[in-house]
């Protein structure tokens, strides 16, 4: 039945996850039936599985896509392990490290050392760890030694998106595409393009779903290298799976977690706090550069556009904070009913309807799609706003918008915490209510308070928070993933050791 099909990719679609329970998805169609008088019952839902329009496994029901996106991602894991790079002494790695340091006046830790050692040594690895933690420094030094090591060997460089692309222009120096525009595949394509790069690094893997990572993976020639790297407690992609954090608990890929930070102090509140809200833990410190500030009920709003205003003369202005909201547009606090009041209330020049908002000169605005000349996420600031034009300036770029592209763009002074994943404020500003809570999860807050390089303000409210530390938002995605790689990979080494 086509009805419970679509219910099917409802649930997944709404949830993120790759699988439904049996009798979560069960609920769902007794309730269709029962508004339809339709009689749906086991018979019917094991004619569809025999009829392969869904899948059926322990207990619970996915689509077909899903499956075979899983299995694509597996069997493709398993070839790329299955080739060993030249071999390279350990002491011959070490020894192009030191010279890496000294070169660039820098001390990497032993846990770097040993991700550089192990990217070397085998075709695929994974290297993860929170922000701050030298993601960014080992990747750089990777790049030094394969240079070195393998002259005339090709190096290509993706992420998720344009913004996350940028930041490893920004922070390597080295050129970098969007995985979508280097595979040549778009919205709904599954046919990707073969990567020519003797080695690829994919940044900010955490943001890649099931289809894109399951084009990355098919991409990557036989021989070839493939170095990603993510937080896996950062939010999850917004389409279904939970990819990078399957790949670790397989123990099939060779992982590297580095854990000390270097963007923090290991002995501030904000590092501790950052700990604290990995491990379930709601009883959060203040200190020097943490704030915590309790939403008191009557106007959250206006006490929140007054620590917005307090935070904002700390940090040296507004291009230095980060307001991050979850909602964007729904409930009384969202980023647009805030956007709205922070520019009638710190802007008072005259502006121009755009779209059905408000532009002002100065006021940030935020990219909301890819363009040529701007990516998703950049934040700007209108240079110019008359004549039906608003003219943002980005850097040294100036993009004009008319009412027809007007939609892609949008007032900045506050942005949804899922927009500012991948970026950095000095100070941040992480406002979570009651209203928030069909969307507070453990991932939603972490990824808003370590958006903060020097200091974090949290606006909240104790039930809120309590529901946001203790809900994993990892753990409500239901995935064969994992399972599936150690099954590949046994198989693989039964087929090898019978050869």
């Amino acid at each position: 039945m086509q009805e419970l099909i679509g219910i099917l990719e409802a649930v997944i679609t709404g949830r993120g996850t790759p699988w439904v329970k049996a009798e979560d998805f069960k609920r769902c169609t007794e309730q269709f039936a029962k508004r339809r008088r339709l009689n749906v019952d086991d018979a019917v839902l094991r004619q569809m599985v025999e009829k392969k329009q869904i899948v059926y496994c322990d207990g619970h029901f996915t689509l077909p896509r899903i499956a075979l996106a899983e299995n694509i991602i597996a069997n493709n894991v398993v070839r790329i392990l299955s080739v060993l790079p030249q071999y390279v002494a350990e002491s011959v790695i070490q020894k192009r490290i030191d010279e890496y340091e000294q070169k660039n006046g820098i001390k990497l830790d032993p846990m770097q050392r040993a991700a550089v050692v192990i990217a070397v040594k085998n075709n695929f690895c994974i290297i993860t760890g929170g922000p701050g933690t030298g993601k960014t420094s080992v990747i750089k030094a990777i790049t030094y030694v394969l240079k070195d090591l393998f002259p005339g060997k090709t190096i290509g460089f993706a992420a998720p998106t344009g913004k996350a692309a940028k930041r490893i222009n920004e922070s390597t120096g080295e050129e970098a595409r969007t995985f979508n525009s280097m595979l040549c595949i778009g919205v709904d394509t599954y046919s990707p393009t073969t990567i020519s790069y003797d080695t690829m690094f994919g940044d900010e893997f955490s943001m890649c779903d099931l289809f894109l990572s399951g084009a990355l993976f098919a991409s990557v020639q036989t021989g070839h290298r493939l170095v990603i790297s993510g937080d896996v407690d950062q939010l999850a992609s917004v389409g279904p799976g939970c990819v990078l954090n399957d790949l670790i608990e397989s123990g099939v890929v060779p992982t590297v977690m580095l854990t000390k930070t270097f963007r923090q102090d290991n002995s501030s509140v904000l590092f501790e706090n950052i700990q604290r809200i990995r491990t379930g833990r709601h009883d959060l410190l203040e200190g020097p550069d943490f704030r915590l500030i309790r939403a008191d009920g009557a106007d959250p709003m206006r006490q929140l556009m007054e620590c917005y205003k307090e935070t904002v003369c700390e940090a040296g202005g507004v291009y230095q904070t980060g307001c991050l909201i979850p909602f964007r547009r729904q409930g009384t606090l969202c980023t647009n009913a805030f956007n709205n009041a922070a520019q009638t209330r710190f802007n008072r020049s005259a502006g121009i309807v755009l779209g059905g908002m408000t532009y002002k000169v100065n006021s940030p605005v935020i990219q909301l799609v890819n363009r040529n000349e701007v990516s998703n996420g950049e934040i700007g600031r209108v240079a110019a706003a008359e004549k039906g034009t608003v003219t943002v300036r980005y850097g040294s770029t100036e993009v004009a918008y008319t009412e027809s592209d007007a939609y892609q763009i949008s007032l900045a002074y506050a942005i949804s915490i899922h927009k500012s994943q991948g970026s950095e404020y000095p100070a941040a500003l992480v406002a979570i209510t009651r209203e928030h809570r069909s969307m507070l999860n453990r991932n939603i807050l972490y990824t808003g308070i370590t958006r903060a390089k020097k200091k974090a303000v949290l606006f909240y409210d104790p039930e809120a928070l309590e529901q946001a530390v203790t809900t994993d938002g990892g753990k409500t995605r239901l995935s064969m993933l994992a399972r599936k790689l150690a099954y590949a990979t046994e198989k693989y080494q039964l087929i090898k050791k019978s050869a």
